[in-house]
């Protein structure tokens, strides 16, 4: 998990040794951080092999996951072996039946962080070409504003859930960390912001521009 039980019960000031939360704690956990993914359209755990396509006719083309050139994000698998952590190939787009061609780093193409460039002709992708990118994404690990942004998501629907299940115990604010909710006059829970400015600028910035 990118976020453990261990660092999630420290924020909400739980006991390490209590587990009898855990399999809840554990699925908001996995809840948010799906969420996460499918909202920057990114992969924050372990690299793991991907494949992307994209047609030619453009400068540069972006990689939907992030490659991760440490170490520990080694990851050997049948697809990819870890010191070639990206692969790129081509073919012509009515050519489907073709075998994909292999292009050459430093020769055909080159990556600039996170995005793949064409040397040759006019340096723009063939206009006729389906391009397929191969790489292991992912981080070996996740950002610390992204596990920030999926901590203040599992503690908002922790506080929210038990407060709908036991009521408010005569609370009518309390704040944890940057976290805080207060209780309107029905009763219900009234989170201030269900998102923090600071996470949802983060998401903004994770957010893959070039979908």
């Amino acid at each position: 998990m990118i976020v453990s039980l261990d660092e999630l019960k420290r924020v909400l000031g739980l006991e390490l040794t209590d587990t009898s939360e855990d399999d809840n704690l554990t699925r908001l956990i996995n809840a948010k951080t799906t969420w996460v993914e499918g909202k920057t359209h990114r992969r924050f755990d372990t690299p793991i092999p991907h494949s992307q396509y994209e047609n030619g006719g453009n400068e540069v083309i972006y990689l939907d996951w992030h490659v991760d050139d440490s170490v520990a994000a080694d990851n050997p698998s049948e697809a990819l072996d870890p010191t070639t952590s990206v692969r790129v190939f081509r073919r012509a787009r009515w050519e489907k039946f073709r075998e994909w061609e292999e292009l050459i780093e430093g020769e055909d193409w080159e990556r600039r962080d996170q995005a793949i460039y064409f040397l040759r002709a006019w340096q723009v992708w063939p206009i006729e070409d389906e391009i397929r990118i191969d790489y292991l994404g992912g981080y070996a690990a996740a950002p610390e504003d992204i596990k920030e942004v999926i901590i203040e998501m599992a503690m908002n629907q922790y506080m929210a859930d038990a407060d709908t299940s036991s009521g408010t115990s005569g609370l009518s604010s309390e704040k944890l960390g940057d976290y805080s909710y207060s209780v309107g006059s029905g009763g219900a829970v009234e989170a201030v912001g269900t998102l923090s400015n600071n996470a949802t600028a983060t998401l903004a910035r994770y957010t893959r521009k070039f979908v």
